[in-house]
């Protein structure tokens, strides 16, 4: 349950962005800092507030970066030319086991919809990726502990990929319905971030005794 809904948690990066809120990145930064050396009732919250605004002043950064490469001809071509969605998963999966951070993936994803640097479709597809990327973080961790943490990151494992499995089918009508909610493209690739995680928490819940037998049959 808690696996269900930390996907859904972590979509909040990709919602901020999208109602352009970047700004108060810097605000959120010196916030989490004051917190940590003011010694209060608040200080444990210091820290995940400073790195929080420490990624999201990141992405305030690489929007201001990407501003003028939306009218750059080579990079247009590059970007153009990759419209395969088995490849831009590919690329999601692989950026985020190397970087370990999906919302920060999925914050740039918004961004560059957002600057007309990649199309719905490629966004959603690296999303889609990120998501079984970021379970590589708990699958390491969970490698020289008990096999009830083995469970809990092959949950997350599988979960993730079950998730990422069914929707592709359904790819083509399920963008088209996301597509037709907003008219924003920064707006439309953070729709998809956060209704996925929450159909795919929904089925998870409904479907969870079939499913913790599933993974107690994996990991023995």
């Amino acid at each position: 349950g808690v696996i269900f809904g930390a996907n859904i948690g972590t979509t909040i990066t990709t919602q901020l962005i999208a109602f352009q809120l970047l700004e108060i990145a810097p605000f959120i930064l010196v916030l989490g800092f004051l917190l940590m050396k003011i010694k209060t009732g608040l200080s444990h919250f210091g820290k995940p507030i400073f790195y929080f605004g420490l990624m999201f002043s990141t992405l305030f950064i690489i929007s201001v970066l990407v501003e003028p490469l939306k009218n750059d001809p080579w990079i247009i071509d590059l970007l153009a030319s990759n419209t395969n969605i088995y490849v831009g998963l590919l690329i999601g999966l692989l950026v985020t086991v190397f970087l370990q951070s999906s919302a920060l993936i999925s914050g740039i994803m918004v961004i560059l919809a957002g600057a007309g640097l990649v199309g719905f479709e490629q966004a959603f597809a690296i999303l889609l990726g990120t998501n079984v990327g970021t379970t590589s973080t708990a699958l390491i961790a969970s490698a020289v502990m008990n096999k009830e943490a083995k469970r809990a990151a092959m949950a997350h494992f599988v979960f993730n990929v079950l998730g990422v499995v069914l929707v592709l089918p359904f790819l083509k009508p399920v963008s088209e319905f996301i597509i037709s909610l907003s008219d924003s493209s920064a707006m439309q690739v953070s729709l998809a971030h956060i209704l996925f995680n929450i159909a795919s928490a929904i089925l998870g819940l409904v479907f969870i005794k079939w499913f913790e037998k599933l993974v107690l049959r994996m990991v023995r």
